[in-house]
């Protein structure tokens, strides 16, 4: 059996999930993409129905962010496609053995909420989701690995 995957629809959709716009982009581990998926990031950018948006991969973290592009970031799109198979690579380590149990994880995140973490970052405002692949649909995720995710998930300023 294999291990089910996100689509850049359900990345989409978990942008959405709030039209407040609180949240700006949705981080996500690479390896959890689906091959058709980790295609449109080796573009860099993608579009829906008039809307722009682009990824950025973290290599190291094994971290695909998605947002909506506008256009102060629209030409900082990295060369994604020579990092995505190493974000792959390095998802599969920060995850271990098994932890996840095939969960598929993502952290919304949103503005900065004015004060800064012990490591002198902003802290962001941020929404744990778990994303169901029978339904195709994203609910809060309130679960045990909460802080767990949000230390591997969520991007530092530093490298964003």
């Amino acid at each position: 059996m294999t291990h089910p995957q996100l689509d850049v629809a359900d990345l989409v959709r978990a942008l959405t999930l709030f039209q407040e716009k609180r949240y700006h982009a949705v981080d996500v581990f690479a390896d959890d993409l689906s091959d058709a998926a980790k295609r449109v990031v080796e573009r860099g950018t993608y579009e829906q129905e008039g809307r722009a948006y682009r990824f950025g991969v973290f290599r190291e973290l094994g971290v695909v962010r998605f947002e909506q592009a506008s256009t102060s970031n629209a030409a900082a799109v990295a060369v994604a496609g020579a990092l995505i198979g190493g974000a792959v690579s390095a998802a599969a380590k920060q995850k271990g053995d098994g932890i996840l149990g095939g969960a598929l994880l993502g952290l919304l995140v949103g503005g900065v909420l004015g004060s800064v973490d012990a490591s002198n970052n902003a802290v962001r405002r941020v929404f744990a989701l778990q994303f169901d692949p029978a339904t195709r649909e994203w609910t809060a995720y309130d679960g045990a690995l909460l802080r767990w995710m949000k230390d591997r998930l969520l991007v530092p300023d530093s490298a964003a």
